[in-house]
């Protein structure tokens, strides 16, 4: 009886994922849609059961700059390019049914918060709430919305 209710609920997560208008892929319990960030960036998300993740779906492009006798000499550092690549830009973790961890990047650097709820994913906030001076829920900083049946059924705690 377990299998047959876990085999529906894929079934279920599938049919949510590819009603996604990013919709890339779905294999195993892995959905893969295509989106932009609020600021116009286009990336790759991976929702899964335990977490999001966005990453660039661009490369990176770290320019190291020399000053030397030549003059000013600027390269793609390739090495940092690559990492920063293959990191995700940001990260929503499930800790419990409404407790929630962000990790975002933050230029050289990653930032994080703990204890995030639901409402703090997907809604407008008060004005008087100052999270990096802006309102926006987390999930639309990548471009997603509760609005979406994948992302809710994660929000929700649906896909199992």
């Amino acid at each position: 009886m377990a299998i047959i209710a876990q085999e529906d609920k894929r079934k279920e997560m599938a049919e949510a994922c590819k009603s996604h208008r990013g919709f890339i892929s779905f294999r195993g319990n892995r959905c893969t849609v295509k989106s932009y960030s609020s600021s116009g960036v286009p990336l790759i998300i991976d929702i899964t059961p335990d977490r999001i993740q966005a990453y660039r779906a661009e490369k990176a492009n770290i320019v190291k700059t020399t000053i030397g006798d030549e003059g000013i000499k600027m390269e793609v550092e390739e090495e940092l390019s690559d990492y920063f690549t293959k990191e995700p830009v940001m990260e929503i973790s499930r800790r419990d049914d409404d407790n929630f961890m962000v990790d975002f990047e933050a230029g050289f650097q990653r930032g994080w918060f703990t204890g995030q709820s639901k409402k703090e994913l997907c809604d407008r906030l008060p004005g008087d709430y100052s999270r990096i001076n802006t309102r926006q829920p987390w999930l639309e900083w990548i471009g997603l919305s509760c609005k979406d049946k994948i992302v809710k059924m994660f929000v929700d705690g649906e896909l199992e």
